[in-house]
């Protein structure tokens, strides 16, 4: 709330209306969006905010305008703003790394964990990409993250044996 202006608006207090724009920046960098927009008035950490249709779009406008400026602040040169982590990522996917240029391929494992940002930094990569993981052991949706075998296409291959433990304890947990 120290680094911008924020008020009350539509019966919420500012420091709700200052949590509800960081939980917005947060959800941004995890996007493959460009900016942060209406699109944001929809995405279902928001869909309980206000009373009413009328109370949730005054409020959520005025989040998305907050979340805008905090962002665009932070991202300026020199700024002093506090970051998270996800903000650089965001800043380097925005920048549309071309990573060619270093590696002839690129290797991503559990990539099951992956979040549309990096899905989106990864799939404008014209480097052959290997994509390893099991879609079965996703552990960070929680955190954003998608199927994302279903983002790319390509041939699968799995493994025929397990090299974690032996064929005693697969028959054993079979």
């Amino acid at each position: 709330m120290s680094n911008i202006s924020i008020t009350s608006v539509g019966g919420y207090q500012a420091y709700e209306v200052a949590f509800l724009a960081l939980k917005m920046l947060r959800e941004f960098c995890n996007t493959s969006g460009q900016f942060i927009d209406e699109y944001f008035m929809h995405n279902e950490q928001f869909i309980m905010v206000g009373d009413n249709d009328m109370q949730r779009r005054e409020i959520m406008r005025y989040v998305i305008d907050k979340a805008s400026e905090y962002w665009f602040e932070a991202i300026k040169d020199g700024s002093k703003i506090p970051i998270e982590h996800d903000f650089y990522l965001k800043m380097y996917q925005l920048s549309e790394p071309d990573l060619s240029k270093r590696f002839d391929y690129i290797l991503f494992d559990e990539c099951q964990d992956a979040n549309p940002v990096l899905i989106d930094i990864l799939s404008k990569q014209p480097s052959q990409k290997v994509f390893v993981g099991d879609e079965h052991q996703q552990i960070y949706s929680w955190r954003g993250a998608v199927n994302s075998y279903d983002q790319f296409d390509g041939q699968a291959y799995y493994l025929s044996q397990s090299f974690r433990f032996g064929n005693k304890i697969a028959e054993l947990a079979s």
